[in-house]
């Protein structure tokens, strides 16, 4: 790629113009589109990620900022009263549920808004299960089928 510069001295001014021209495969250093503007210059596009997005509460989870465009500021709403202003939160949700999060983003060519819904599912909290079953027969002549009842309380993890 190839950079020509022009320089205009007026009394004490000076009037400095930079052109690019391309050579062979060389493209723009600032952009691939001929006519557009490079990255920066326009409103953010938005995305976001969390990790991990369910299991049992407390969950804790780490978001990550997924837009283009060089945002600027950021407005983070959780779905469960909580907010942050920071690019990629830590959050803990702490009562099971579906919860909706919504992120703004912006710079100085303005913001945009994404939201997922139902994006956390919290479950609740894991208990220590009581196991408790019953069998239909619990002693016969070989062979025989016995039929169990599981009356087991509480919630398995994983």
């Amino acid at each position: 790629m190839r950079y020509f510069g022009i320089i205009l001295f007026i009394g004490c001014i000076a009037l400095v113009s930079v052109v690019y021209a391309g050579c062979g495969g060389d493209t723009n250093p600032y952009n691939d589109t001929p006519g557009t503007l490079p990255n920066g210059y326009y409103p953010p596009d938005v995305n976001f990620t969390g990790d991990p997005v369910q299991g049992p509460a407390p969950l804790t989870i780490r978001f990550t900022d997924r837009s283009t465009n060089i945002p600027t500021y950021w407005a983070w709403n959780f779905g469960d009263e909580q907010t942050s202003n920071s690019n990629n939160p830590v959050h803990t949700y702490q009562s099971s549920g579906m919860y909706t999060v919504s992120l703004t983003t912006g710079n100085g060519y303005g913001g945009n808004s994404i939201t997922k819904t139902d994006y956390v599912v919290v479950h609740p909290a894991s208990s220590t299960p009581v196991v408790d079953f019953s069998a239909n027969v619990t002693s016969g002549t070989l062979p025989f089928q016995v039929e169990f009842t599981d009356h087991t309380n509480g919630v398995f993890a994983g």
